[in-house]
C-alpha cells in the first residue's frame, strides 16, 4: 500500500535556471561561473 508520495520540485517539476541567473546578476558573476560553483558546493555537501 503507498502511504505517500514525494516530488522533489527543484529542476524536475520547475526549472530553476531564472532564479539562479538572477542570483547569479545581482552578485556581479557570470551566469555559468555561478551554476558551476553552486553545483560544485552541492556535490561537496
Amino acid at each position: 500500500m503507498i502511504r505517500a508520495v514525494v516530488f522533489d520540485v527543484g529542476e524536475c517539476l520547475v526549472d530553476e535556471t531564472r532564479e539562479y541567473g538572477t542570483w547569479a546578476d545581482w552578485l556581479g558573476v557570470p551566469r555559468h561561473t555561478f551554476s558551476a560553483v553552486f553545483g560544485a558546493v552541492i556535490a561537496k555537501g
